[in-house]
């Protein structure tokens, strides 16, 4: 697309053997001046030094350069009007090397070779007695030698050579082995001089083609010379004064796709229209319209007569006042009219000869005499009418003026030199410069039947209407409103009336236009496609999964604990997102916040049922198995082998089964923390599910919307009583009961209500599960009824229990803070309730010594 643009820009793609020039204004009012040449920076370096010091001497302009791999930038000032095609032709072969070693003397880069070498030959010293001379001080002695062997390299500039009128232009090189040796090393090392003199041998041979193009804006190709790093300069102005700054240029590629050579560098004919009007001369009254016949010297009749309806009377008025006249005169056999000021009427005479037919016939008064010839004359004619209108051809100008057209040639080449005007083919249709040799546009550029049809326009007008242009370009891509962006939106995303689709089909629309956008679970069946999509089935979504069509996964990790925090803050309390993105306080996100939300799968489990259980009894055989992923697939896999499950679904099932199945291993490796069951807060871990032990009890239980429901197949082998029944209770209860759960051994703990055949108080959350070998028992599915713990069953033997720790351990259940009222406490009868202390008649205490607290927390064992 790069190269594509480029070429629609200059309509040529520049080559070794194909060089193309490109000239556009900038935001300042100068001129850019790009050479496209892919000839290395070695060779492009001489060429712009040996260009540069060639517009110096010509125009006598110090001028901003920079050359690159690709080419070479020079920023033009206002006097430097040319035929773009004869840039090839500033430099000759036959003088290139003196030039370029004019040019180079004033360079950096002479001066650090020539510091190089005469430290190398020991002229200056780099070390004396034994010590390293200062860098500076290097400097100082070589700038010092180089006055003496060289001095005209760092004269003043008023003495050199060609400041003054007949001074030899060049300095002469002194003949020293270090000064051209320094010489050689910038011509071979810094520059490629062979390169350069048979590049130029070829452009004068015609071996290259060479391309003109005055462009509105800079092309593509132009964007990398024009912001060059620093050390491709070629002179010495900073980056922040350098000329390329002032242009602007495309953040994007042009989407033109005309390469016709006569539309490449047009200007817009609205933007010549408007600023020919805002240049020609306002006339509302007789007293404007004689100051238009001072600007303009002579008006062409049917010019006046455009000027403003009542010219005719106006024009009248001022020969009767004798302020101006009427001239008649003939030229190459046709009778021309106009009118002339009678302070321009010696100019006018001078132009047309003194016996031009006058009315009123009056005199040349003393102050309107000229002194000068009839071509200076003519020049001032032909600049005063092309500052007060747009681009015009050498023919018509000279057809509208009454004049030779040869006369014409002669001005304008004048003015062009001058830098006033300048050359070009600026309306569409109005031809265009085709490839060329150097030596062919040399002379086409020289050859006054040639220049009859080129375009001439003032400098500040054509800057005017570049401007006007480049305006005209960027409102093309100008950016809309807001509300036209946002009904734009609306109707792309399907939510705009009589825009949404219907059925699974245009379900299937709507997912490849979202897919790999990702928000919460519930917005998708709940906000988004319902509506795009109208009378949004759920079902549809379930069978496109089933069948393998769409696959949905979490592309972006949780939020760190702290993140999650600050945006928790911000969110009503009860709130579903504030729930679900909650984290533990302290840091990284712990085991249980790293589950998948079980919640997820219910239509696959509502679908399969026995099929689903099955899997996830086989994956977890293999994880406790220490399996791998791989090895946890295959035996989900094996399981689901016999059953009548489509191959897709089970697919998905086991990438489910097998991800919950990793995300648990994955959980249990990581270091436990320890827990602080002191203080008011000591039942918060219990309560949020925190504990080491709570994705061992996950197993056997599955989430089915948000209910708890035991596996009969693992309820015996994990000693789970599924006809537990629970009661309501307050959370103060469920809190301390969930604190001083804990075994003195590998024994099972049992947690019961009063009694063990009561039916469920109101609990929404069933759920009893395992606990580990430690005696760590916990509730992750939310126990919520009134939990009995059964501290001591006297039907069962105790296993290294001191009788004395025992009773410690009946007498000092409490906690470090306020004890919570209404936990029940079964002591030696498991039928006998106590609310308030594990013997009705001891007393409850607070601050136990820590030695015997210790033992009651340890010795809490069940039957």
């Amino acid at each position: 697309a790069y190269l594509v643009a480029g070429r629609v820009a200059l309509g040529v793609l520049p080559r070794n053997d194909v060089l193309v020039a490109e000239r556009f204004f900038d935001e300042a009012g100068g001129m850019q001046l790009v050479l496209h040449a892919p000839l290395g920076g070695r060779i492009n370096r001489a060429w712009g030094l040996a260009l540069r010091k060639k517009f110096c001497v010509t125009f006598d302009f110090e001028l901003q350069a920079a050359a690159t791999d690709d080419g070479i930038v020079i920023s033009l000032g206002q006097p430097h009007s040319f035929a773009l095609e004869t840039v090839f032709s500033f430099v000759q072969a036959s003088s290139a090397q003196d030039t370029l070693i004019q040019a180079l003397l004033d360079r950096p880069m002479f001066e650090i070779r020539w510091r190089w070498n005469v430290t190398r030959s020991l002229v200056v010293l780099r070390r004396r007695a034994g010590k390293k001379v200062p860098p500076h001080l290097i400097k100082m002695r070589a700038a010092d030698t180089l006055s003496v062997v060289f001095p005209a390299a760092q004269a003043c500039p008023e003495n050199l050579p060609g400041s003054l009128p007949g001074m030899p232009g060049d300095r002469e090189i002194p003949d020293h082995p270090l000064v051209f040796e320094t010489i050689r090393d910038c011509l071979v090392e810094a520059m490629d001089i062979e390169g350069f003199q048979t590049l130029i041998e070829r452009l004068e041979r015609g071996d290259i083609r060479i391309v003109a193009r005055d462009t509105v804006e800079p092309s593509p190709l132009s964007h990398e010379m024009l912001n060059a790093n620093p050390y491709a300069y070629l002179d010495d102005a900073p980056l922040e004064e350098r000329r390329t700054r002032a242009v602007v240029m495309r953040r994007g590629l042009s989407n033109r796709a005309n390469t016709v050579d006569d539309q490449i560098g047009a200007l817009d004919e609205d933007a010549i229209t408007a600023a020919t009007e805002e240049v020609a001369p306002v006339v509302r009254d007789v007293d404007e319209l004689h100051d238009a016949l001072l600007g303009l010297w002579i008006v062409p009749e049917d010019m006046g007569l455009r000027m403003e309806a009542h010219a005719a009377d106006w024009f009248e008025d001022l020969a009767g006042s004798s302020r101006a006249c009427r001239l008649t005169w003939m030229s190459e056999g046709v009778e021309h009219a106009g009118w002339v000021a009678t302070e321009k009427l010696g100019a006018a005479r001078a132009i047309l000869g003194e016996a031009v037919a006058c009315a009123p016939m009056i005199e040349t008064p003393a102050f309107a005499k000229f002194d000068k010839d009839r071509e200076s004359a003519i020049v001032k004619l032909v600049g005063a009418h092309l500052d007060h209108r747009g681009p015009v051809s050498t023919r018509a100008l000279a057809a509208e003026l009454g004049l030779r057209i040869a006369d014409v040639v002669d001005a304008v080449l004048a003015l062009e030199a001058d830098g006033g005007i300048m050359r070009g083919f600026f309306r569409v249709g109005s031809g265009g410069r085709a490839s060329s040799t150097a030596r062919e546009a040399l002379d086409r550029a020289s050859d006054s039947a040639a220049l009859h049809d080129i375009e001439w326009c003032n400098r500040r007008v054509l800057a005017r209407i570049h401007r006007m242009t480049l305006a005209r370009l960027r409102k093309e891509i100008e950016p809309v409103s807001a509300a036209a962006l946002q009904r734009f939106l609306f109707r792309w995303q399907r939510v705009a009336k009589n825009r949404q689709l219907i059925g699974a089909d245009g379900l299937a629309q709507i997912v490849e236009q979202l897919q790999g956008f990702e928000t919460a679970s519930g917005a998708w069946e709940r906000e988004i496609l319902p509506s795009r999509i109208c009378n949004y089935d759920p079902t549809w979504l379930d069978q496109m999964c089933l069948a393998g069509h769409l696959v949905w996964c979490r592309l972006s990790p949780r939020k760190p604990a702290a993140e999650a925090d600050a945006t928790e803050s911000e969110l009503e309390p009860g709130d579903d997102s504030a729930d679900d993105r909650k984290l533990r306080k302290g840091g990284r996100p712990k085991k249980g916040d790293r589950r998948l939300d079980r919640k997820l799968v219910a239509p696959l489990r509502d679908l399969f049922g026995d099929s689903y259980d099955l899997a996830e009894a086989g994956a977890e055989a293999a994880r406790l198995a220490g399996g791998s992923r791989e090895d946890i697939t295959a035996a989900v896999t094996k399981a689901l082998s016999d059953k009548a499950v489509p191959i897709r679904a089970v697919e998905v099932i086991a990438s489910l089964v097998t991800a919950t199945a990793m995300l648990r291993n994955e959980a249990e490796d990581e270091p436990d923390e320890p827990d602080n069951i002191d203080g008011p807060n000591a039942a918060e871990p219990f309560a949020q599910g925190s504990l080491p032990a709570i994705d061992d009890a996950l197993v056997g239980v599955d989430m089915i919307d948000g209910v708890g429901r035991v596996q009969p197949a693992d309820t015996a082998a994990r000693g789970i009583n599924p006809g537990v029944a629970k009661r309501g209770n307050d959370p103060g209860t469920l809190s301390a009961a969930r604190q001083y759960i804990c075994t003195d051994g590998p024994t099972t703990v049992n947690r019961t209500a009063s009694n063990p055949g009561e039916k469920n108080g109101g609990a929404d959350h069933g759920g009893v599960r395992s606990a580990d070998a430690a005696g760590r028992a916990i509730n992750p599915g939310g126990l919520s009824g009134n939990v009995v713990i059964n501290a001591i069953n006297p039907g069962v033997e105790k296993r290294g229990t001191d009788p004395d720790a025992l009773s410690s351990a009946r007498q000092y259940i409490c906690t470090d803070g306020p004890t919570t009222e209404g936990v029940n406490r079964t002591a030696i009868n498991p039928g006998e309730v106590n609310r308030d202390a594990i013997n009705p008649g001891v007393e409850k205490r607070r601050g136990t010594d820590p030695d015997t607290l210790s033992s009651a927390r340890q010795y809490i064992c069940t039957d």
